[in-house]
């Protein structure tokens, strides 16, 4: 038979499982839509799982305009984007290799023929995919995008506006509460409607 010592540590140890577990599920370790395993490095600090995020899309412009796409990192560190791709819904990777994302800033992603991706952003509803190696960092579906879930998809934005996440880098997973119809911005902090 345990002695009482050995049940107190014993419960000590199963009440710190418990909250370790219920912390991480808080601080979405577990049910992201982010690969957890992610590593860079930048100025030569190890970033583990660095935050970036699609931040900002432009999918149907204005008359005369591009197609653009916006990443937000929310991090401490620059991030190198060696061996990283962002993707649309027809699976048409294109590398980020060679640009860096400063910390706590954004970087812009501009569609044209030898510009940063190539693909179309589909006005109806698409997906944007943005990875390291295999792993996904971060996906966006929007509009009518069949994805497994049209629920959480967000808004489709008319013609000539974006949808954003407000404030920038929110990701709760759910992306019709993380996105908002808005006045483009890209490159600048977003505003709500």
């Amino acid at each position: 038979m345990a002695s009482k010592k050995s049940k107190k540590l014993i419960l000590l140890f199963v009440f710190f499982l418990g909250l370790s577990v219920f912390l991480s599920a808080k601080s979405n370790a577990y049910f992201s839509d982010k690969i957890s395993s992610t590593s860079s490095f930048s100025a030569g600090n190890w970033e583990t799982n660095p935050k970036i995020v699609i931040n900002e899309i432009y999918p149907n412009p204005a008359a005369g305009g591009l197609e653009q796409i916006e990443l937000y990192n929310d991090s401490d560190n620059d991030i190198d984007l060696t061996d990283w791709t962002i993707e649309d819904g027809n699976y048409s990777p294109r590398s980020l290799t060679g640009k860096i994302i400063l910390a706590k800033s954004f970087l812009v992603l501009t569609k044209g023929s030898g510009a940063d991706f190539t693909f179309g952003l589909n006005n109806d509803g698409d997906i944007l995919i943005l990875k390291k190696g295999i792993e996904i960092i971060d996906q966006v579906s929007w509009g009518i995008w069949v994805d497994g879930n049209l629920v959480d998809n967000a808004v489709n934005p008319a013609q000539g506006k974006s949808i954003g996440r407000y404030p920038d880098g929110l990701d709760t997973n759910f992306d019709l509460l993380d996105f908002n119809e808005m006045n483009i911005s890209l490159g600048l902090i977003n505003i709500y409607p």
